[in-house]
């Protein structure tokens, strides 16, 4: 067994060894109001000394589902939320889009889902829970608009591409940025595409067939994505 399968399973035996509460599935708490913690259940959440208490509102139909841009049941609204998936993720603890309360450990495509004791948060650089930072004053992962939509979560090197799904009601949520992800769709022409979350980064689109093959590149540290298609000075996105 390699370091990094020891390193991983150390992590999942403490993290079950350490839960104070029970993972109440959906989008944890990270400020006092109304929430959408998943595609029908909308809660109200009041802070406390210990953490995060919360009220059911409402439960909405699939005529209108808990969208995350109103945090209400909207009719004909759109649903933004997936529950994270460690399939095709690289093995590791990594955090979670919606809530800097929640990190998921990811061995062999299988996801441990983890959310830190009262009004901790997830420290992206120590990969641990941490009072560093108050959830409230988090910076969570914009909500998807758009079908391809590449978004950045502020604070870390992670990107999510927006995934559309129609069925049983519309669906726009954020999936992990890996090369599984990238869709013939983020090409419109042949050539290189700029990376609207990352300055340096860009898509490299040829023709396959009648559509696009895309392949996601990089600048070099001290260049930035100019068209031609890198040159300096570096840049800040």
């Amino acid at each position: 067994m390699n370091s990094m399968a020891l390193f991983i399973m150390s992590i999942l035996f403490l993290s079950a060894q350490a839960k104070q509460q029970d993972l109440t599935p959906g989008i944890q708490c990270t400020k006092d109001g109304p929430l959408c913690v998943d595609c029908q259940t909308l809660l109200n959440c009041k802070k406390s000394p210990n953490g995060f208490n919360t009220e059911l509102i409402e439960i909405c139909d699939e005529q209108s589902p808990c969208d995350l841009s109103t945090n209400g049941c909207k009719t004909g609204g759109t649903c933004r939320y997936e529950p994270f998936s460690c399939l095709n993720v690289p093995d590791g603890v990594h955090p979670d889009p919606y809530s800097c309360r929640e990190y998921h450990v990811c061995f062999q495509d299988t996801t441990d889902d983890n959310v830190c004791p009262g009004l901790l948060t997830f420290d992206y650089i120590k990969g641990s829970c941490s009072n560093a930072t108050k959830p409230e004053d988090c910076k969570n992962l914009e909500v998807c608009e758009n079908k391809g939509d590449i978004l950045l979560l502020e604070g870390t090197s992670y990107e999510f591409i927006c995934i559309e799904e129609t069925e049983p009601y519309k669906t726009l949520y954020p999936k992990f940025l890996t090369s599984d992800a990238l869709t013939p769709e983020m090409c419109t022409v042949e050539g290189d595409s700029p990376d609207p979350a990352d300055c340096r980064g860009y898509f490299h689109c040829t023709p396959d067939g009648g559509s696009f093959k895309v392949e996601r590149r990089s600048c070099g540290k001290d260049e930035h994505f100019d068209g031609s298609p890198c040159a300096p000075p570096s840049c800040a996105n």
